[in-house]
């Protein structure tokens, strides 16, 4: 078993005061914090990160999910040895399916905004043209 690091920490439920003062306590009233029992920190254990742990089921890593069922037969992504060694996963998004925006949210063209919350993105004006939108986002890129 890998041995855990102690570390005292400021407890966040009451801000290091050890003190609770919430919907209940009126005006100048406080109750002990259950989270720390009143010391106003705690002690956390992790295990320090060394190397990224092997995945032994995975064939495929995908970059994201975009709200589609993903398998191995799905297109895009990398194999996990492609992953796993550091290969980008540009190029490899899954372009038939999703536009640039959906995969990458803070990316967006003229148009993106007609999309109104809570709207599918496939109402988009630009979805039938995105690879349009791919060759911008490649653009952007660098490619």
């Amino acid at each position: 078993m890998i041995p855990q690091t102690a570390v005292k920490i400021v407890c966040e439920a009451c801000s290091g005061t050890g003190l609770y003062s919430g919907f209940g306590e009126q005006s100048g009233t406080a109750v002990v914090c259950s989270s720390c029992n009143g010391t106003g920190g705690k002690t956390f254990f992790y295990t320090p990160f060394k190397l990224r742990k092997i995945r032994k089921n995975i064939t495929k890593v995908f970059e994201r999910n975009n709200g589609y069922v993903l398998g191995e037969a799905s297109k895009g992504g990398l194999t996990y040895n492609e992953w796993a060694s550091g290969m980008s996963f540009f190029g490899r998004e899954e372009r038939d399916t999703v536009c640039p925006h959906l995969h990458n949210q803070r990316f967006e063209v003229e148009g993106c905004k007609d999309v109104a919350l809570g709207q599918r993105i496939d109402t988009c004006p630009q979805f039938k043209n995105k690879s349009r939108c791919w060759a911008e986002y490649d653009k952007r890129k660098g490619i």
